[in-house]
């Protein structure tokens, strides 16, 4: 076979995947996404067709669907084609290309899905608590846990007992499958003759609740059996009621009794059907834990037995109920404790070597009749080497669990509440600890891991597993920002991390999912607040209403145009499209309606002031290095939101013109030049330079194409002299640090473009890694010089987005189309680094680049999916390939 040649029988389609997922339960009957890769030996392979057929039936005798297209694209979307609770068998055959000859490859083997319910006429189930008696005891045991010293100790400070609800269930023979559908205002854990359902940790997934919860769908046929059967659900607060989000950490934030709907439904091979539906026939609990909350954690009393109560259906609404979309909470990894310390009698601290989020799994041998404390944390007191908690100065952020053993041996891991921890302290033991019975369970959303990378310098290597640790411990359902303090979706850290996120994990799915939240929570004059979900935690305290900021709402415009360019799938672009629309008239109306005040009587100044956004409140460019809190907001803010509102303008260009939108597009396009024309009148001196002179200010606006020709590199030289007088030290703060390395590389200044990122001294990204930090901490000190530590958090991903400039410039993969379906491959910032590993898994496959520094070049091993070209460029030379195995030179 010659090298540009294919064999027919050496290719074929795998990786067939329903949502990112292999085989799902309860698809929503509005749609899906279909996707598959080409497989198998060959050069320049190209897909010039796709056809795509569903059936019920295995053999594809009757179709459901069947759509045939020219088309490049391995995924292929499917809206409102489906019946509910129907199992569906799909396939797909394609048509490639090599060189000049075409042909069709045999088809793939199917695969299959099941749909859920149509909508809420098919919930013949009701929604169900535990009756008032139930918590008017449980009142009186959670008192004993309120805390003393508080500001208000009169209010209710929750902390409820979880509800142990119990349903037997009588099946006769004949019986073939049998499915369930539940979920709850809270978290829930199903368990049917004794044996838990399902691999989600929590579920379900968190959601603005007054407006959209997810039910999930399972195959219980496996653990039924002929007679009598058990259902059991604990239901806990979780996010509905509990102590949950926000600081000082707020409980209630949707309502303050946990709720539980399921309806299991049992096919018989007669066609009939046998539905249990969560109604008042249900039993009520209360059992071992006495408490089970996201941030104050867990008491499991082993001496309580269960205590009967009566059940009480609710009228909560069933037309928010929807079918999971996408993957829920899971297991990510499980990690074994590198060290276990005694701290003092009866007490050890356990120490993972990585910041994570989870929660423990202690084995606890012969403590019988003991109550065991187990506390968390990111970081120790370097005087006493005792846990040292960020979290200490709110009280409602205990990350303390607690268990009354009862057996000499048994298991403890908690089931509903996971921390933001390094290391835990274990207090009440009789006897020793080692490292084999101290575990911790990493959790986060069910994400595919995308890409790896290694490269001769371990301290990028180090830097780059602290951004994906820190992606790790905060996709816990939504983009958080942290997860031991807050863990809040906000805005502004989810659109600067969202293009690293997609290169580390595949995150489709996950920021799609979240999108949809941040469209069911904008406010009606079009703001996106600045955390989505926006629960009371927020929402109470918000500084004016519908809280939000320049580079926080506009989330909705910009990880959406991300997402587009990362999986090349318009049809985000398309369901996003009226919310960005509705943003931007916000953003409009507030630069229109209003002036800052120092420009009433500037008669040269004030007729701008329309298309300027230099009012309300804004973060500005939070975190600045060298600036509270505080003045940083103040020294950043106008011009800051001057700047996104051309970004988002010129952005809504784009993504006018990419849709078709012609009118629209033409509209932006006018609106960007005014702004741009506003803000050189006001904010640019007459020797080009900015009114405020902040690093950041000169980044953004080069970064966002602000100023062009003679003004851009003003503009960048004087970028550079900042730099150079910081010692070249960053000064850039959330919104511009990741597009400094870039502006400052693109300008020509290679050599302080280097040694900002490598510099190790503090504010720089290595000097986390010196210091040993194991993910990206939220503040560039997280420990002094001096070994004191500051009271931020350890596990922040927004500057972690330096690892999108080290796939793209460092291993020299650069997307050249959406969805990678071209892309140039070049290693350009090359200096103390002499060989890159580096793979990514696009939609096509698996991209791998391997290079070493050759004579004026570079040598090269690349690995291309087929359906995907790439731009391979040395210092001198440049070579264009398609798909498959390559190594080559290129000076």
């Amino acid at each position: 076979m010659s090298n540009d040649g294919v064999k027919k029988s050496k290719l074929n389609i795998q990786g067939m995947l329903c949502n990112g997922m292999r085989t799902p339960l309860g698809v929503s009957v509005k749609g899906c996404i279909l996707r598959w890769i080409i497989a198998g030996e060959g050069k320049n392979i190209k897909q010039i067709q796709r056809w795509v057929q569903i059936s019920e039936q295995e053999n594809f005798e009757h179709l459901t669907y069947e759509g045939k297209s020219y088309s490049g694209e391995t995924q292929w979307e499917l809206k409102n084609v489906f019946q509910e609770k129907t199992k569906y068998y799909w396939r797909v055959r394609v048509q490639i290309s090599h060189g000049e000859k075409a042909e069709w490859l045999d088809w793939s083997d199917y695969s299959f899905f099941e749909t859920a319910m149509a909508g809420q006429e098919s919930w013949e189930a009701q929604w169900i608590e535990a009756n008032e008696e139930f918590y008017k005891d449980a009142l009186e045991v959670s008192r004993g846990f309120w805390k003393k010293n508080i500001k208000k100790p009169e209010m209710d400070q929750g902390l409820r007992r979880p509800v142990y609800f119990h349903r037997e269930w009588n099946l006769s023979e004949g019986w073939e499958c049998g499915r369930v559908y539940i979920t709850a205002l809270g978290f829930y854990q199903l368990t049917v003759n004794d044996t838990k359902i399902g691999d989600y940790a929590l579920a379900p997934d968190f959601t603005a609740y007054d407006k959209l919860v997810y039910y999930q769908t399972y195959d219980i046929t496996p653990y039924l059996k002929n007679g009598k059967n058990s259902f059991d659900i604990i239901l806990a607060d979780g996010w509905y009621a509990g102590h949950a989000q926000g600081i000082p950490g707020m409980n209630y934030l949707y309502g303050e009794r946990p709720a539980l709907i399921m309806q299991a439904e049992i096919g018989y091979a007669d066609g009939k059907m046998q539905k249990l539906c969560s109604d008042d026939t249900f039993e009520a609990y209360s059992g071992p834990f006495l408490y089970a909350d996201l941030f104050m954690g867990e008491y499991l009393d082993m001496r309580q037995s269960l205590v009967p109560y009566g059940t009480v259906k609710k009228a909560y609404p069933k037309h928010i109920l929807t079918p999971q979309e996408y993957e829920g909470i899971k297991v990510k990894t499980v990690l074994e404790a590198r060290t276990v310390t005694k701290f003092s009698e009866g007490s050890f601290i356990a120490d993972f070597g990585q910041v994570l989020a989870g929660r423990e799994k202690i084995t606890l041998e012969n403590e019988a009749g003991q109550l065991i404390k187990i506390e968390h944390s990111e970081i120790l007191n370097p005087d006493s080497g005792d846990l040292l908690e960020i979290t200490q100065r709110f009280p409602f952020h205990d990350q303390t669990d607690y268990i009354y053993v009862t057996t000499d041996h048994y298991v403890y891991e908690p089931q509903f509440s996971f921390q933001g921890y390094r290391y835990i302290k274990i207090s009440g033991l009789k006897g020793e600890l080692n490292p084999g019975q101290c575990k911790s369970v990493v959790l986060e959303t069910g994400l595919k891991d995308t890409s790896c990378f290694e490269c001769s310098d371990g301290n990028i290597n180090r830097l780059i597993q602290n951004a994906y640790w820190s992606q790790c411990g905060n996709m816990i359902s939504i983009p958080t920002d942290c997860p031991q303090r807050e863990r809040g979706g906000f805005t502004g850290d989810a659109q600067i991390f969202c293009s690293t996120a997609i290169w580390q994990q595949e995150v489709q799915g996950f920021f799609r999912r979240w999108l949809k939240q941040c469209r069911l929570e904008q406010l009606k004059r079009g703001q996106i607040p600045i955390v989505v979900p926006y629960t009371d935690a927020y929402r109470r305290s918000e500084p004016n209403p519908g809280w939000t900021s320049a580079g926080w709402g506009d989330a909705i415009i910009f990880v959406a145009r991300n997402l587009y360019e990362g999986y090349g799938n318009i049809n985000i672009l398309e369901e996003n499209y009226e919310a960005m629309e509705k943003w931007m008239a916000y953003v409009t109306a507030c630069a229109e309606d209003s002036m800052p005040e120092q420009y009433y009587m500037d008669y040269k100044k004030r007729p701008f002031m329309k298309y300027l956004w230099n009012t309300g409140y804004h973060w500005g460019d939070w975190l600045m290095p060298g600036f509270s809190d505080e003045d940083g907001v103040a020294a950043s803010k106008e011009i800051t939101a001057a700047l996104f509102y051309f970004r988002e303008a010129k952005c809504m260009y784009q993504i006018s013109e990419i849709l078709g939108k012609e009118d629209r597009a033409a509209y932006y396009k006018d609106l960007t030049e005014k702004i741009r024309l506003a803000f050189h009148s006001v904010y640019i001196t007459k020797d080009k330079r900015l009114l405020n002179e902040l690093q950041g200010l000169y980044v953004m606006a080069i970064a966002f194409g602000m100023v062009q020709d003679d003004t851009k590199r003003i503009f960048e030289r004087r970028l550079e002299a900042l730099v150079k007088a910081a010692d070249y030290h960053l000064a850039t703060g959330f919104l511009s640090t990741p597009f400094l390395l870039d502006v400052l590389w693109d300008a020509g200044f290679h050599d302080t473009a280097c040694k900002v990122l490598y510099q190790d001294t503090c504010p720089s990204w290595l000097y986390g890694v010196k210091m040993g930090a194991t993910t990206i901490w939220e503040n560039w000190e997280g420990i002094r010089e001096d070994g004191s530590i500051s009271t931020h958090s350890f596990n922040h991903y927004a500057f972690g987005c330096i690892a999108d400039f080290i796939y793209r410039r460092i291993a020299g993969v650069k997307r050249l189309a959406p969805g990678f379906r071209k892309i140039m491959i070049y290693p350009e910032v090359t200096d103390r680094i002499s060989c890159v590993s580096f793979s990514y898994d696009t939609l096509f496959g698996e991209i791998k680049v391997r290079w070493e520094k050759a004579e004026e070049g570079y040598q090269y091993w690349l690995s291309i999916p087929h359906g995907m070209e790439a731009v391979v460029k040395g210092n001198k030379e440049i070579k264009e390939i398609g798909s498959g195995e390559w190594v080559f030179t290129l000076k």
